[in-house]
């Protein structure tokens, strides 16, 4: 099987997973609102962001590990692929240890991150203390997931993953509307994350029966794998500040109840950002595995191609959101105090648009191995956010937390295509920056389009969402189809669109 066919294999898988995924999410978020009310669905949000920022003590150890993994799958080298897999289970074995005494080193002052809500800080501790113990177990298995993925295998974990997900999401429900406790529906998550981690654990054992052998790499590649730990380990923060701050901040500067309010609109949001993930879950090995074997011609091409192809992704997402949301939230919550600022809904769909168009060209700067730049990078628009979000959350409020992140990818993303196009590709970065603003107008436009649209509808709130979400999709392909009229990058999905129609229509003749 090659790249492409392992690739699509992987992301139908991927689509089937994500389609049962965002089911189960509403189910669950529902019924949290509805039998435990908007404080526990605050709390979710915050502690997971906060559990997420713990988790730097993963140091970027799996990211330099699975970037070596690539060229011994490649090669079929099962000593070398042993060695690693060893070395990355005795550091998440530490790293568990480590995220479970961080974690409980800040149960004395966790409160000080909750304003504005009457809560026991006796209650408050408990909820912080499973997750963080649900946070730490997860690093005892998970580790060979990662392999798995580096083969281009990542259906074996998803349907795995899939089948465990909607078991435990039912039985999750179904605790919270006989408890209407927060503490049983917590332990429940936790068992879910071990059974589901345990199962991984066997199907990758029973796949790989070579992994039994505990090889100890060479001293030399372990420096190495460890120098590259260092330079991700700043990546790893930047990413954290940018990812898993923003909730803190809310929480801290406008209120710990927002931190819910805004977690309704995160969620529809992360429905778009994790497919988008499990799409690149089911191509990034693929990618690696070019990154090792073609010429810089061929990379550029193809991350050209992904960009655009994501892209595309991105504004159907990005302005069907912008389009629809507030109707969408009407029709799923039926209470306006669940709505936000439309400042903050264009916000929102601008970090959706940016986070999914900027995926490839995020793995791409990690491909190359040039892991000091990405450090030095991240680090640099790490602090910028942080600074702008404080700043600037304390003068306008709630939008100047969002602004802060998105002057990170404006830094994430210029400075990565001069260094990755200059240094890497020895090419210049200037095609690639044009597709970016042509990508980023089309965005814009269509949105001032869509407001432009929208406040001269005068309907309910199904109509609304209907009409809105019918143009937002019409208005992105006229753009597309006018602003890259015969672009290779067109050509190339047009290509894809009718080679996928051509065997629809050999298969329903045979």
């Amino acid at each position: 099987m090659n790249r492409t066919d392992k690739s699509i294999k992987n992301l139908l898988f991927a689509f089937l997973s994500q389609g049962v995924t965002v089911l189960l999410s509403f189910m669950l978020r529902t019924e949290m609102l509805r039998s435990l009310g908007i404080l526990p669905a605050s709390l979710n949000s915050l502690f997971s962001d906060v559990i997420s920022t713990l988790s730097l003590a993963e140091l970027g150890i799996g990211s330099a590990i699975v970037y070596n993994l690539y060229k011994p799958l490649a090669e079929g080298d099962e000593k070398k692929i042993c060695q690693l897999m060893y070395l990355y289970k005795k550091a998440y074995m530490a790293i568990a240890a480590v995220t479970m005494t961080v974690g409980l080193a800040l149960v004395p002052i966790i409160h000080l991150l909750i304003e504005k809500v009457d809560i026991s800080l006796g209650y408050l501790r408990i909820v912080y203390v499973l997750f963080v113990f649900q946070n730490s177990v997860s690093y005892l298995l998970s580790y060979k997931i990662s392999l798995v993925q580096a083969d281009q295998k990542q259906y074996v974990y998803t349907n795995i993953n899939m089948v465990c997900r909607t078991v435990g999401s039912i039985a999750l429900i179904i605790i919270m509307r006989l408890t209407k406790s927060y503490l049983p529906y917590l332990i429940g998550n936790i068992s879910l994350t071990i059974i589901t981690n345990a199962i991984a654990s066997r199907a990758v054992d029973k796949r790989y029966p070579y992994l039994k052998d505990d090889p100890t790499l060479p001293a030399e590649e372990k420096r190495q794998i460890f120098t590259n730990v260092k330079n991700i380990f700043v990546k790893q923060i930047a990413g954290k500040v940018v990812n898993s701050t923003d909730n803190i901040l809310i929480s801290k500067l406008i209120g710990t109840l927002m931190v819910g309010y805004c977690g309704n609109y995160t969620m529809i949001t992360n429905v778009f950002t994790t497919l988008a993930d499990k799409v690149w879950d089911s191509t990034e090995a693929s990618f690696g595995n070019l990154f090792v074997t073609a010429d810089n011609d061929k990379k550029i091409q193809v991350l050209k191609r992904l960009t655009f192809v994501f892209f595309l992704f991105a504004l159907i997402g990005g302005v069907g959101i912008f389009a629809c949301i507030q109707s969408f939230i009407m029709l799923w919550l039926k209470d306006k105090s669940f709505l936000i600022s439309e400042e903050m809904v264009f916000l929102y769909s601008l970090l959706l648009f940016t986070t999914i168009t900027y995926r490839p060209l995020s793995s791409a700067m990690h491909m190359t191995g040039y892991f000091e730049i990405g450090r030095n990078i991240s680090g640099v628009s790490a602090v910028v956010n942080l600074v702008v979000s404080i700043v600037l959350g304390k003068i306008i409020g709630l939008p100047g937390i969002f602004i802060g992140t998105c002057c990170t990818y404006l830094i994430e993303i210029t400075s990565k295509t001069y260094f990755l196009f200059n240094r890497y590709f020895k090419s210049s970065p200037i095609s690639y920056a044009f597709l970016w603003i042509r990508m980023l107008a089309i965005f814009c436009a269509s949105c001032g389009i869509i407001h432009f649209i929208a406040q001269r509808l005068s309907f309910g709130y199904l109509l609304t969402f209907l009409i809105l979400g019918v143009i937002s999709v019409a208005l992105a392909a006229i753009f597309v189809l006018v602003v890259f009229a015969k672009s290779e990058e067109l050509d190339f999905v047009m290509y894809l669109v009718n080679e996928y129609l051509g065997r629809l229509k050999n298969r329903n003749r045979n």
